[in-house]
């Protein structure tokens, strides 16, 4: 995800991010309800998110950031039956939807509308209801507002259309968590990460994508087995963690990683195996990026809480990074909980650095960020306790 940042507050980036304003709608954080004419409701999901029921189906959600829960804290549902709601907006100023389970019980929603200032979107939050069904039914890419929610019926060659600007957390995973599936009586279900169970897709070859994209979000086409063909438009921004994980555009056998211009991946991780010399002495310890490169993708070179292995320490054997000019943007905790890296410069032409970029690189003692750069994420030196 991407929080935006002007590269001049980068003493406030390490510790604080950037603070939400509310706006002067904002209900106030006890979650009370108000009642106007026509049984229209209204109150607050959280200190940013608010959301308002006209009495006649439509829910509208509004404010800024994510929206984590519309349910459980707040009390829309005690005066708001969910099967009542057939109608979903989401407004203008929200970034993102934060969990796949967020409106499962809106069985009855025909209709959903979301704003251009969303960024970031889990694994279809919108799979139990009837827009989302009746979509799949008519097209093989289910798309909402430019933003490509499910490809999972795709097959073969696969053109996604200009106007789509995000494809979201999962989209070609054919089932996410046994959905609609017997993971106990099929054996293409798959072990995946510590939360996610999945069924690969195996019918995509290649992918067109159009100039229009941004964001491919984490495990978009994770586990799509014959995917041997992509290339990257020159508007990407972002590629997600485990985005092209099991995939033929990748290569297990070797420890640097790369699709198209994009880094993708390396093999950092620090091991705590009995074997741990042996192992950690060939892994990649000091990293040169290849001239070309324009982007560097989600954790490709640090450590996710859900894809560490159980023999790892939690830390990577990186200890120098050369970054080449032609990279404009460094991914979400790209290099995070590398502790032996020492200093690094970024060159002239990155424009963003991503969330956590550098976290927890505790031995980091200099950093060099030209001008170029225009966004920092939230927490991008977070714990960098010798800068």
């Amino acid at each position: 995800m991407v929080k935006k940042l002007i590269s001049s507050a980068l003493a406030l980036s390490l510790v604080f991010g950037t603070a939400a304003v509310l706006p002067e709608t904002t209900f106030t954080s006890d979650n009370m309800i108000t009642a106007s004419a026509a049984g229209a409701l209204s109150g607050a999901v959280d200190d940013t998110i608010n959301w308002a029921y006209d009495g006649k189906g439509k829910l509208t959600l509004s404010g800024t950031g994510f929206i984590n829960e519309i349910g459980e804290d707040c009390k829309l549902f005690d005066k708001v039956k969910a099967e009542d709601i057939t109608e979903l907006v989401i407004s203008e100023g929200i970034e993102g939807i934060g969990y796949k389970d967020l409106f499962d019980t809106l069985v009855n929603v025909s209709k959903i509308t979301v704003a251009d200032s969303i960024t970031d979107m889990c694994a279809n939050p919108f799979y139990n209801t009837k827009w989302y069904k009746n979509a799949l039914k008519k097209n093989d890419l289910v798309i909402l507002n430019g933003i490509l929610i499910d490809g999972s019926n795709a097959k073969g060659d696969v053109v996604i259309p200009d106007g789509v600007k995000m494809i979201c957390d999962d989209a070609f995973v054919a089932d996410i968590d046994g959905l609609g599936a017997d993971l106990d009586n099929n054996e293409d279900g798959k072990w995946i990460s510590s939360r996610t169970y999945v069924y690969y897709n195996k019918n995509i070859k290649s992918v067109k994508l159009p100039e229009s994209l941004k964001i491919i979000g984490n495990r978009a086409f994770a586990g799509c087995s014959d995917l041997k063909k992509i290339s990257f438009p020159d508007s990407l921004e972002r590629i997600g963690e485990c985005a092209f994980a099991a995939t033929k555009l990748l290569d297990s056998k070797e420890k640097i990683q790369y699709i198209d211009n994009w880094l993708i991946k390396v093999d950092t991780e620090e091991s705590s195996s009995n074997n741990f010399e042996i192992e950690n002495a060939n892994k990649v310890h000091d990293l040169k990026i290849k001239d070309g490169t324009v982007g560097i993708a989600d954790y490709a070179a640090g450590l996710s809480n859900d894809y560490f292995s159980s023999g790892s320490r939690w830390t990577t054997v990186l200890e120098s990074v050369t970054i080449p000019g032609s990279v404009r943007y460094i991914g979400n905790y790209a290099f995070n909980r590398s502790q032996d890296l020492k200093s690094i410069t970024i060159p002239k032409g990155v424009v963003k650095i991503g969330d956590g970029a550098f976290e927890y690189c505790t031995s980091l003692k200099k950093i060099t960020i030209p001008s170029s750069v225009k966004i920092i994420g939230y927490w991008a030196f977070y714990n960098c306790s010798s800068l």
